[in-house]
């Protein structure tokens, strides 16, 4: 896999034995993200640059995971980050109609940190939200909303891959 999109990666796995990086300047590190880039900020990842020179944060991935990011910034990575950085998150949120802002399904609510002032936002126009906004409680609670309908789906879809003989089946 060729990155050229970033001066350097780290390749950060939960598990052992996690990523084998393809360039020099790209890093490996098993735990989770926020372990990594603390452990980048303490010197302890010979990075090329200084995470005191970074002013953008970018998380993708799961609500759970941009939520702590989202938290460590102020807390655990804060020593390690300059004050004037943003932090943004690739918020997906339920979503149902795919045209964009008409079915509201994908109302995302975001809380301004000094203010307390509440807004919402169509996720499915702009998924790239500040991590300092996003209630991560809500949106925790509305993609649990879907849970029932993905777990039906997985198991139709199992079945259908068994009957094809492409799959053994799962026993839960």
């Amino acid at each position: 896999m060729k990155s050229r999109a970033a001066d350097v990666i780290v390749w950060c796995s939960d598990e052992a034995p996690g990523f084998r990086p393809n360039r020099p300047q790209d890093l490996t590190f098993v735990g989770n993200i926020v372990q990594a880039m603390e452990s980048y900020g303490k010197g302890q990842l010979t990075g090329t640059i200084p995470l005191s020179d970074v002013d953008r944060v970018i998380a993708i991935g799961s609500d759970g995971m941009m939520a702590a990011v989202a938290r460590a910034r102020h807390g655990v990575l804060a020593p390690y980050l300059t004050k004037k950085h943003h932090g943004i998150g690739s918020i997906n949120s339920p979503m149902q109609c795919m045209m964009k802002e008409i079915c509201a399904q994908c109302l995302q609510l975001h809380r301004d940190p000094e203010s307390g002032k509440e807004t919402a936002v169509f996720s499915c126009f702009n998924q790239d939200q500040s991590l300092d906004h996003v209630d991560w409680a809500n949106l925790r609670q509305r993609l649990s909303q879907n849970g029932t309908q993905e777990k039906l789906t997985k198991q139709w879809i199992d079945r259908c891959l068994q009957k094809l003989g492409v799959r053994e089946p799962v026993t839960a």
